[in-house]
């Protein structure tokens, strides 16, 4: 069933309504990192579609088969707003107890609207082919 069908009036989104959304850069939110000491929090970013390709090209070494060190250490870089990492900064959380860094990595992918994996999640992706289909 459409909007339409249902009776609601949706307008399209103007050129400039558009350009005036939020960057992914602009979209953060606080974790919370109690296993690092109390109170204790950090600040991150959801990442573009532009950073999501760039991460999936250089993190595959061979057709199929992908580094997940710098996979990994490629999302914390471009996903953590406070503190700021540079890829070094990153390689040295990877070495962390696994919980909370898998679960740091975890957010940002699901704070931009996709899965651990880095896929588009379904949820995004239904929601697009529904107003493809209006």
């Amino acid at each position: 069933m459409t909007a339409r069908s249902r009776g609601a009036c949706m307008a399209n989104i103007t050129l400039e309504q558009l350009r005036a959304l939020p960057k992914a850069a602009e979209i953060s939110e606080v974790v919370e990192m109690p296993e690092w000491g109390e109170g204790v929090s950090v600040r991150i970013r959801a990442l573009s579609l532009t950073q999501r390709e760039e991460i999936l090209r250089e993190g595959r070494v061979a057709e199929g088969q992908v580094d997940m060190q710098r996979w990994n250490a490629m999302v914390l870089k471009a996903g953590m707003a406070d503190p700021v990492l540079k890829y070094d900064d990153a390689l040295t959380i990877l070495e962390l107890a696994h919980e909370p860094v898998q679960r740091l990595i975890n957010r940002i992918w699901t704070l931009s609207g996709m899965t651990p994996e880095g896929q588009i999640a379904k949820a995004a992706v239904d929601a697009a082919e529904a107003q493809f289909r209006e």
